[in-house]
């Protein structure tokens, strides 16, 4: 849920802005060895298991989400036409952004749909917040054709809800309404999802937007790491700890994130 200003303001802050907050045993990555892996990968490229599909957070801005979208084609393939960007930043609606992503997928990778049961080519998503849950409801409850995704990486994705969807002006977009808390469109996606692709949530601390408890779907906890102050959410595109990861995901390397780490007392209430 990046808001234009806001992202635009806060990002100011973020540059001069430390971690803080306790560290993940099972995330244990620095800013330093981050930097480090950044290099490594963007040096020796490597193909890809299958395209990517990158869809942008609740109007997210399109150069935000696509400058996240180069870098991490910088450090797998080197080639930005190995990733599919889907833009989000003039849409309110998940199921239209849903509808969207397998129209251009299908635009991108054509398929013979004789054999592929009604969906498109496979690849791997990564999404960001809002993104996460649009690419569940392409793959899961999508009447006609669907999105077959191979795995799913979500990047501080509302599964839960967003607590900050519940004080929102902004009714008149159904896409926040379809964040609340419990709201039916989250019950009725995890109904639906029967384990068919994996899903990899990866969060900040201090998530004052979505609430870091929400960003793992139910019974589970996020790959979490600490934050900037102030920025958690709205400056996690920008995290090299956590997109190092994400492209050694892609790349098909060992990831140096795991979950299973219980969040801190102090994320609990949201």
């Amino acid at each position: 849920m990046h808001r234009l200003l806001t992202v635009f303001a806060l990002g100011l802050l973020s540059g001069c802005a430390l971690y803080h907050g306790p560290v993940n045993p099972k995330f244990p990555v620095t800013e330093e060895m981050a930097q480090a892996d950044q290099r490594r990968m963007q040096a020796d490229p490597k193909p890809l298991a299958r395209p990517v599909v990158v869809i942008g957070s609740y109007r997210g801005p399109d150069p935000i989400v696509e400058a996240m979208t180069i870098e991490l084609a910088r450090m797998t393939t080197g080639e930005r036409d190995d990733f599919l960007r889907i833009p989000t930043w003039f849409d309110g609606d998940i199921d239209k952004i849903a509808e969207k992503t397998v129209e251009l997928v299908d635009n991108r990778w054509p398929v013979d749909a004789q054999g592929f049961e009604n969906k498109t080519r496979e690849v791997d998503v990564v999404g960001l917040s809002m993104g996460g849950l649009a690419a569940r409801y392409a793959a899961d409850q999508l009447e006609g054709r669907r999105l077959k995704i191979n795995r799913l990486i979500t990047i501080a994705t509302p599964h839960r809800g967003a607590i900050a969807a519940e004080g929102s002006p902004l009714i008149e977009d159904t896409a926040i309404v379809d964040m609340y808390r419990r709201s039916l469109f989250l019950t009725k996606l995890d109904e639906a999802y029967k384990g068919d692709y994996e899903i990899i949530p990866y969060a900040r601390l201090d998530d004052r937007i979505v609430g870091t408890i929400n960003t793992a779907p139910p019974g589970r906890w996020p790959i979490w790491t600490n934050s900037a102050r102030f920025t958690s959410h709205l400056t996690i595109n920008e995290d090299r700890r956590i997109l190092t990861d994400v492209a050694r995901r892609l790349r098909g390397e060992e990831p140096r994130g795991e979950e299973g780490e219980p969040l801190p007392s102090s994320e609990l209430g949201e």
